[in-house]
């Protein structure tokens, strides 16, 4: 059976109990159970905690079985929500963006381009957070 999985990385906490920088990572995982899947998740997070320093591993937030026993297939949905958010057709613009700026689409027509190339400010600057380690 396949499962969802999402683990959630934080840097260390703070003495002054301030903001820190997170990371959520989803994944797919094959398990017989979901006893097996949690195990699974746990050793993911584990070896994904090592390749990332100063990050920790907080814990998995979510294990969803997707309810199908064969491997998952094209346009399979993974996860979605269901929540409330005001002016969704006046913010169309902010929310949607052109389909020539997603970020697969645009980096496999712009050969040269960079994952960088494709990130909003705000993301350039956790990221620049992430790699100066703070």
């Amino acid at each position: 059976m396949w499962y969802l999985a999402s683990v959630l990385f934080a840097q260390p906490p703070r003495p002054t109990g301030l903001a820190v920088l997170c990371e959520t990572s989803q994944f797919l995982v094959e398990a017989d159970n979901a006893a097996m899947a949690y195990e699974k998740a746990r050793a993911w997070g584990e070896r994904r905690r090592a390749q990332v320093s100063g990050f920790d591993m907080v814990g998995i937030q979510q294990l969803k079985p997707l309810q199908r026993y064969e491997p998952p297939g094209d346009g399979d949905e993974i996860d979605g929500r269901v929540y409330e958010s005001e002016d969704v057709w006046s913010r169309m613009a902010e929310l949607i963006p052109p389909k020539e700026k997603l970020a697969a689409l645009f980096l496999e027509q712009n050969p040269g381009a960079q994952l960088s190339d494709v990130l909003s400010q705000d993301e350039r600057s956790l990221v620049l957070r992430i790699l100066e380690g703070s």
